[in-house]
């Protein structure tokens, strides 16, 4: 499935567990969920279905491949546009990996931090 991005067109297919590490450097990643319960908005949705891409690729990963898919792609820096939201999300699906880690690693943060951190890269 192609998709365009602003004026670049990406390429989506599924990640499966055989594909690894297909990603070698920074990563957009969004995870779309159920919807949120209006009555009790504290607690976390449940994860659906996951998108990650750079500006050449992109891939959807299911739910039962999504702690596969962090793993293959260890050390690889992930851009999230609401960070906090969907590393609820994934901590929900994968707590024994402990995606926050890699927050304090700086190998996940919002995009709003990587738009400002852009401008001050030497």
């Amino acid at each position: 499935m192609q998709i365009q991005l602003d004026s670049t067109a990406v390429d989506f297919r599924p990640w499966r567990p055989a594909d690894g590490r297909v990603f070698t450097d920074t990563i957009a990643v969004d995870a779309e969920t159920t919807r949120i319960d209006e009555n009790r908005p504290w607690l976390t949705p449940a994860y659906v279905l996951g998108a990650a891409c750079d500006d050449t690729q992109g891939f959807f990963i299911h739910r039962k491949h999504l702690k596969d898919f962090l793993i293959a792609h260890r050390g690889i820096p992930l851009v999230f546009h609401n960070a906090p939201f969907d590393l609820a999300v994934i901590h929900q699906v994968a707590p024994e990996l402990d995606i926050y880690h890699r927050v304090e690693l700086g190998e996940a943060i919002a995009s709003a931090f990587a738009f400002f951190y852009s401008f001050i890269r030497v």
